[in-house]
């Protein structure tokens, strides 16, 4: 990775660990005053709030294997906005808008996933967005039957850089996330 996209996500990842912590206090508070025909969190708290689905989850959050119909309580919106932390941040604010993408390349294996199916690798994504580079480094190794080592550290700039995936990434978001992910516990397959 260039030195000045290493320098981005480390100015980042103290900025959005604030956000986080403050998740902990900001959103159980402010869902009190939400009432129950409520979509979004009050403007104010924006940055809190799901991007694309609101305070009260995606169509499968909502189906009968989650919510199934209790979406507009409290309890579930809770853990809606818990599981889907600083959403509208990681879009609007330390995300970038992949509509204004005018290159993108990788080096490696563009097919390197841990799901649905492993497949260890590694791959370093290239992406010009209004003039500026950003760069995005993934990697998977398996270390034992049921875990890998998996890192995912820039922007979620994966499913752009799949061979013609681009259009449907950019059609079913708009955004890609600001990613700092280090986990030796992954599980894999399916």
């Amino acid at each position: 990775m260039k030195f000045s996209n290493v320098l981005k996500t480390l100015v980042m990842i103290p900025l959005e660990l604030v956000v986080e912590i403050l998740t902990l206090i900001v959103v159980p508070v402010v869902l009190l005053f939400c009432g129950k025909d409520a979509e979004r969190l009050p403007k104010l708290f924006s940055w809190w709030d799901e991007y694309k689905y609101g305070i009260n989850g995606d169509p499968y959050w909502k189906g009968p294997e989650h919510a199934n119909g209790k979406q507009n309580s409290y309890i579930w919106r809770l853990k809606w906005l818990f599981r889907n932390r600083i959403n509208t941040f990681s879009c609007a604010v330390s995300g970038i808008d992949m509509t204004k993408c005018t290159k993108i390349s990788y080096e490696g294996d563009v097919f390197t996933a841990n799901k649905p199916l492993l497949h260890e690798g590694s791959v370093l994504i290239t992406a010009e967005v209004d003039g500026k580079i950003y760069q995005t480094k993934y990697y998977i190794k398996k270390w034992c039957s049921r875990y890998c080592l998996r890192i995912y550290w820039g922007w979620k700039t994966k499913d752009w850089a799949e061979p013609g995936r681009f259009a449907e990434a950019t059609e079913s978001r708009r955004f890609a996330q600001f990613v700092w992910y280090i986990n030796p516990f992954c599980s894999f397959g399916s």
